[in-house]
């Protein structure tokens, strides 16, 4: 009887420091994150120092009950003219002071190597393999996440209903929270933040080759898995660093006296609209076909839902 030829060995992986790794195909991963942001900041001066912002807050200044020009204040804000391309992350700088985690698995303190679809896939100090096909595996991370800022321009342009209470904090002169502290809650615990500071932080570092990864959590490497993720963001304080202070406007814009600013009502702003939270089924991602045969060697693309592909 022909014995089959040995899998030959087209590309090496390696693997240092991650947490939750599954490598047999058709399996199903679960990831349940939590992130506790700490010393939360917003950069506000970039957004107000746009031409256009400043030209339209200016003319508001100059008349604060003209609701045309309210209404270009909030557009210039939201950035409804397109002029400024929205950054694909709303988080800026920071770092990790605790990753705790709970995974279902092995844990591979020494080298140990793993053969999957013709790429030697190796294990150094990982906790939480898992191999074999059709496997299941459930993932509990938590991270304290300190001193990461938030772009206020991509923060603003993906939740536009927090323009109006931009407009009203910068006419009131208060360096006191007199709403806008809730609408910025809001949106940073909504789903999309959740999945951006979920993206940006579980996925770790990957080398300049592509041949590295490090310090990834929730992982899935075989063909044909299903991943569901399901972030969510913790605000430990959210103070006064996260609103717009007198030295982040713009030099040349004068604002009226206070005498003369309009007081804001505290039904001005429109509802919040809270982001729903999708559906489990819509959480659940079918990654595709691992074909790790292929000659590319593009490690690191990141799938929708959190698998990886190799091919």
């Amino acid at each position: 009887m022909q014995q089959p030829e040995p899998e030959m060995v087209v590309r090496r992986l390696v693997l240092v420091g991650c947490r939750g790794v599954q490598t047999g195909s058709e399996s199903t991963q679960v990831n349940v994150s939590e992130f506790r942001l700490v010393d939360l900041k917003v950069n506000w001066r970039k957004l107000l120092a746009r031409q256009e912002v400043l030209k339209a807050l200016q003319a508001l200044a100059d008349a604060p009950e003209d609701p045309a020009r309210r209404e270009d204040a909030e557009a210039a804000l939201r950035g409804d003219a397109g002029l400024e391309p929205v950054a694909s992350s709303m988080f800026v700088g920071g770092e990790l002071k605790q990753r705790r985690v709970h995974v279902e698995g092995r844990a591979l303190r020494n080298a140990s190597e793993r053969l999957v679809n013709g790429t030697l896939v190796v294990f150094q100090d990982c906790e939480g393999v898992q191999t074999g096909p059709s496997s299941m595996q459930h993932n509990s991370f938590s991270y304290v996440c300190r001193n990461f800022t938030v772009d206020a321009e991509t923060l603003v342009a993906r939740h536009p209903q927090i323009a109006s209470a931009v407009v009203d904090h910068l006419l009131s002169g208060s360096q006191n929270d007199d709403g806008l502290g809730a609408r910025l809650e809001a949106a940073l615990t909504a789903p999309s933040t959740c999945t951006d500071i979920d993206e940006r932080v579980r996925t770790g570092k990957t080398s300049r080759d592509g041949l590295k990864w490090k310090h990834r959590d929730g992982l899935s490497l075989g063909a044909a898995a299903t991943v569901r993720n399901d972030p969510s963001v913790v605000l430990d304080t959210l103070g006064r660093g996260c609103l717009p202070k007198k030295r982040d406007l713009p030099a040349g814009l004068r604002l009226p006296r206070p005498s003369a600013r309009r007081r804001v009502e505290p039904d001005v702003h429109p509802p919040l609209d809270l982001e729903p939270a999708p559906p489990l089924d819509a959480l659940e991602t079918h990654c595709p076909g691992t074909d790790l045969s292929g000659p590319s060697p593009g490690y690191g693309r990141s799938v929708p839902g959190g698998g990886f592909g190799l091919s």
